[in-house]
């Protein structure tokens, strides 16, 4: 459930109207990959989390973790196929603290797509 914290302008502000601060938090579900991770058992995670939420977060910390992660998500569209169900997934670097030591994953943004927003799911193979 997203939290909402609303903040009026500041007394003496030249608008007429009260200008607002949204700050909307979801939480997204995680999943760490590794190198040794399976990719078929990773994408049947992310092809669940995606169909019962909508989006979630992949992270990885190395070349071959990536590796298995990238190959997730690709066979993770397959799987998706028979909803009708498409992803989309947008990566950044982020920080981690493992360990008391600081370390830099790649994180995937994994998000859903539905049919009207994709139109090559519509047709017909």
């Amino acid at each position: 459930m997203p939290s909402l914290h609303v903040q009026p302008s500041p007394r003496g502000a030249p608008s007429t109207h009260h200008q607002f601060l949204k700050e909307v938090t979801y939480t997204v579900e995680t999943l760490r990959v590794s190198g040794k991770s399976r990719p078929n058992a990773v994408a049947g995670a992310i092809a669940a989390l995606l169909r019962t939420e909508g989006q979630l977060e992949v992270q990885a910390i190395g070349p071959a973790a990536v590796n298995q992660a990238v190959k997730a998500l690709a066979i993770a569209r397959g799987y998706l196929e028979g909803d009708r169900l498409d992803l989309t997934a947008q990566p950044a670097f982020v920080k981690l603290d493992l360990e008391s030591e600081e370390r830099t994953a790649l994180k995937f943004m994994v998000r859903a797509l539905k049919p009207a927003l994709n139109p090559a799911l519509n047709t017909v193979r």
